[in-house]
């Protein structure tokens, strides 16, 4: 009896254990329903906890996207930045700086030449831009036209010195400034090729391949045909002053001449009727570069500065290397207070600035100095 109470109230907690783990394991899948069900209803609603969603742009409509992609790149890049800003305006060429082109589209006998295929190679950088009263040069008369239209035909054909003498020819027959300053655009790189250059064209009247005698030297070369030595080294690629009995040079007929237009901001170097090099150059302020014809005085290089009358007081003596030496690598005396120099200030060069001298670019004008003698002529024109 005792025995079966025992049973009976054991039996009794084991059931209740039971029924309790029941509905443990009910209310347990319930809240798993329940999570699941948010998580699901979270996702599909477009949210998201993971890193990667959280950096996502906002979408836009699915309708609004497709057209985004049917639209052109450019239009698609106009919808997501700002407005672009205006277009900057590009100046125009600068009156009497035509290219090729623009000159021969005025040659009605001329053949017309792009850009690319332009029979001129490009040379040193184009003189500033002339002021705006400088006139453009109009249709060429057409014997010039036709002189012209010869001289880049053989100049593509790479026969530079019929191409020289054809555009000297020209520039006989141009009168007009803007006009010739056109031509002596196109006429310079040819000039300087063939006579600047190492090579002896064959029939060139104005070069000679000088066979160098015993007891010569460069500097007495030099005079002989009115030019100086520097001139000779250049040309001929020398390193130094030494030269050997039994070598050939080749040397220019001298002398070379200088013009200066100060309304273009250029000088010219020309051996007689041919146009050699053009350079931009500055002038003086308020008009105090007087025109007129020179002859050069005497030449220096690496020059002392002593300040003229106007700057006595306000600048003392420069010695030549201070990088406050106004005149640059070279002095070329006109007289007077007059000469062409080197600057150390580049950023003066294509401006009325000066107290009426000419600069250069110190590259340039050692170049001009390699060219020029005592007693070579320079013109400066307005």
């Amino acid at each position: 009896m005792a025995t079966g109470l025992l049973s009976a109230q054991n039996t009794q907690p084991n059931s209740a254990w039971r029924n309790w783990r029941v509905w443990a394991a009910v209310a347990g899948a319930g809240v798993v329903i329940i999570v699941v069900a948010a998580v699901y209803g979270h996702f599909s609603s477009g949210g998201s906890s993971s890193p990667a969603a959280e950096i996502r742009t906002p979408q836009a409509p699915v309708g609004q996207r497709a057209s985004q992609i049917l639209q052109p790149a450019t239009a698609r890049a106009a919808t997501n930045t700002r407005p672009p800003a205006p277009a900057a305006t590009l100046p125009q060429p600068a009156p009497g700086t035509q290219t090729r082109s623009a000159l021969t589209a005025t040659a009605s006998a001329a053949p017309a030449t792009s850009p690319a295929t332009s029979p001129i190679p490009p040379t040193t950088p184009a003189a500033p831009t002339a002021p705006a009263g400088t006139p453009p040069p109009g249709p060429l008369p057409q014997d010039l036209a036709a002189v012209v239209a010869e001289a880049q035909q053989s100049e593509a054909k790479g026969e530079l010195l019929q191409a020289r003498v054809l555009y000297s020819q020209a520039l006989a027959k141009a009168a007009d400034p803007a006009q010739r300053a056109a031509i002596v655009r196109q006429a310079a790189p040819v000039g300087e090729k063939t006579l600047l250059a190492p090579r002896v064209w064959t029939g060139d009247t104005d070069v000679e391949q000088y066979e160098i005698q015993s007891g010569d030297v460069l500097a007495n070369i030099g005079a002989r045909y009115r030019i100086p030595y520097e001139l000779i080294k250049r040309v001929n690629n020398l390193s130094s002053d030494t030269i050997r009995a039994g070598d050939k040079l080749k040397v220019i007929k001298g002398p070379f001449r200088a013009r200066i237009i100060k309304s273009q901001f250029r000088l010219e170097l020309w051996l007689r009727d041919a146009p050699v090099k053009v350079f931009p150059v500055a002038i003086g302020l308020n008009d105090s570069t007087p025109a007129g014809q020179y002859a050069v005085k005497l030449k220096q290089k690496n020059p002392t500065f002593y300040p003229p009358p106007a700057l006595q007081g306000k600048m003392g003596i420069k010695q030549a290397g201070d990088p406050e030496n106004p005149l640059g690598a070279r002095w070329i005396d006109l007289g007077n207070h007059l000469g062409i120099h080197g600057t150390n200030e580049p950023q003066s060069i294509g401006k009325s600035v000066s107290l009426g001298c000419i600069r250069m670019h110190n590259a340039d004008v050692e170049l001009l100095y390699d060219c020029l003698i005592p007693g070579s002529a320079v013109e400066i024109a307005d």
